[in-house]
C-alpha cells in the first residue's frame, strides 16, 4: 500500500484528478476498490474524496451513481494525462504483482517440462525397466511375444532358429529373427527385425513374413541383412 500511496501522492502532485489516477491505476492491474480506499486513505483533508467506495468506472469516467460524478469538468475527464497538471509526464502506476506473475510462469513452465518428460518416458522409457528373460520354452516366449516384453528363445539345437523381442513399436512389436543354421548357408547369423501382430503366434507371424518377402512384399517392415540376401 505505501507504494500506492505514493503514487497517488505524486499524481495529485502533477495536477491528475482522482478520475484519472485511479483510471491509470486499474488499467495497471489493481482492483478499483483497493484504490478508492488509498485515495480516501491520501485524501487532503480540506477536500472531498471524488472516489468514495463503491463507485464504478465505466470506460474511464466516474459513475453517474458517485454524490461527486459532476465535480470533475469534462476538460479534467478528456484531458490527456501526458498534459495534466504542469504539463510534466506524470509517474508510471506502480506495477502489480509482478513477482507473483514471474513465479506463476516459473512454476507453469515446470509443470509443463514434467508433463513432457513423463509423456517421453511413457513412449520411450516404459520397457526400460523389463529385464529381457531368457525364455527355455515357446509357451514362455509366446508369452512375452503377446505382452511384448523383452525375451529370447534359442532354438538352434531343435529349430536353428534364434528369437529376440526387442519391444513395442509403431502399432506391433518388433522383434530380431536370426538362423542359427540354414541349409543356404548365407542366411546363418544374418538378422531379420519385423514389426509383428502380436495378437498371432510368434512362428505362425514368421513364417507369414518369410512367405511375403519370397513374394517381394513387405507388410511388416523387415529390415536387416537378411532381408537384403532375401530380396537380392
Amino acid at each position: 500500500m505505501e507504494q500506492l500511496n505514493t503514487y497517488i501522492q505524486q499524481a495529485r502532485q502533477q495536477g491528475q484528478s482522482d478520475e484519472q489516477i485511479l483510471q491509470a491505476l486499474v488499467n495497471a492491474g489493481w482492483n478499483s476498490e483497493q484504490v478508492n480506499s488509498a485515495l480516501g486513505i491520501t485524501q487532503n483533508p480540506a477536500t472531498p474524496s471524488l472516489m468514495p467506495q463503491g463507485t464504478v468506472i465505466h470506460g474511464g469516467f466516474q459513475s453517474a451513481t458517485s454524490p461527486y460524478a459532476n465535480q470533475a469538468s469534462s476538460s479534467q475527464l478528456n484531458e490527456p494525462n501526458h498534459l495534466s497538471g504542469s504539463g510534466q509526464p506524470p509517474a508510471s502506476p506502480p506495477g502489480i504483482n509482478k513477482k507473483s506473475k514471474m513465479l506463476l510462469a516459473l512454476v507453469g513452465g515446470v509443470i509443463v517440462l514434467v508433463l513432457a518428460l513423463g509423456g517421453t518416458y511413457a513412449i520411450f522409457g516404459r520397457n526400460a525397466n523389463y529385464k529381457s528373460v531368457t525364455c527355455t520354452s515357446q509357451n514362455c516366449f509366446q508369452q512375452h511375444f503377446t505382452t511384448c516384453t523383452p525375451a529370447t528363445l534359442n532354438n538352434a539345437n531343435t529349430t536353428g532358429v534364434k528369437y529376440a523381442i526387442n519391444g513395442p513399436k509403431g502399432k506391433g512389436c518388433s522383434m530380431t529373427v536370426e538362423y542359427a543354421y540354414n541349409p543356404n548357408p548365407a542366411w546363418k547369423n544374418q538378422p531379420m527385425t519385423c514389426i509383428f501382430n502380436n495378437k498371432e503366434n510368434y512362428e505362425s507371424d514368421v513364417g507369414q513374413a518369410f512367405l511375403d518377402l519370397s513374394a517381394k512384399s513387405n507388410p511388416d517392415s523387415c529390415t536387416g541383412s537378411l532381408v537384403k540376401l532375401m530380396e537380392s
